[in-house]
């Protein structure tokens, strides 16, 4: 057995883990606090006893989100489904892709993409016979309209790729939140990632909380009966119960416990179940 001491760029990761990955010159901010400048790198993981929150941007333009209502994703796919373009082909270990862009692709869906909006996000690839998935660490800004974008990767690829392989990408489910009525193209079309625990205003940067004990707007159904512990989300982001809303819904968590008269109070205490 060979013992070494952990390097600096090691016991960093497990710190970034815990306190949040804080950008160079950048000060600290709590949870209970927003910012118009990005502090932290976008999804950074934050730890507060049982409670976990990461990093996030309120998507621009937006209407801004509201505390104790849930955060959903704004847009539905940021590359939608193509194929390698005719100079994409890349061979085993390679760290980058070649990926096409449409006219609809990107925040703005108009194919334009701000500089490394997409990093942290993630990137499938179907080569023959094969399916990989691999996270985007950077990329060039790109202006309207169909093209190509250059993605640099967090690992080397793991086969080789080919022209028209299929492919499609995501940013990170953090990179712009949004009140359930901004989503796109509709509301239940989207994912809820996190609860703000504070008013945040269009283009803030907030702390979003998608693990532990919450407290959050939700139907009286919820933990009225005693088989109502689990939690969904609607399609307006609110807390409820199963199929209520027509169809499955989101489970986000659970019932911890709820008031000894059934449906006498707003919202019982619930467990968030989002992202650890």
């Amino acid at each position: 057995m060979t013992l070494r001491h952990y390097s600096r760029a090691e016991l960093a990761r497990v710190y970034d883990n815990v306190l949040g990955e804080l950008l160079p010159g950048r000060s600290v901010q709590s949870v209970t606090e927003l910012s118009t400048v990005q502090r932290y790198e976008i999804g950074s993981r934050l730890q507060v006893g049982q409670k976990v929150f990461h990093y996030a941007l309120v998507g621009v333009g937006a209407l801004g989100l509201v505390a104790g209502w849930a955060a959903k994703i704004r847009n539905q796919q940021d590359i939608g489904f193509g194929a390698i373009p005719a100079t994409g082909a890349r061979v085993i270990g390679d760290r980058n892709l070649l990926l096409p862009i449409g006219a609809a692709d990107g925040p703005a869906q108009d194919g334009s993409f701000p500089v490394d909006y997409l990093r942290g996000g993630t990137v499938t690839v179907r080569p023959a016979g094969f399916t990989f998935n691999v996270g985007i660490t950077r990329h060039p800004a790109k202006v309207a309209g169909a093209g190509t974008l250059l993605v640099q990767l967090d690992s080397p690829i793991p086969v080789a790729v080919a022209v028209a392989n299929q492919v499609e990408g995501i940013a990170s489910i953090y990179a712009n939140v949004v009140q359930d009525q901004d989503a796109m193209p509709v509301v239940n079309w989207q994912a809820v990632v996190g609860m703000p625990m504070l008013v945040a205003p269009a283009g803030s940067f907030v702390w979003l909380q998608t693990w532990g004990p919450i407290a959050a707007i939700g139907a009286l159904t919820v933990g009225a009966a005693v088989d109502q512990r689990a939690v969904y989300a609607n399609a307006n982001s609110a807390l409820d119960v199963f199929a209520t809303d027509g169809g499955i819904g989101q489970y986000i968590g659970y019932v911890m416990a709820s008031g000894n008269v059934p449906g006498g109070q707003g919202a019982p205490f619930v467990f968030l179940q989002l992202d650890p």
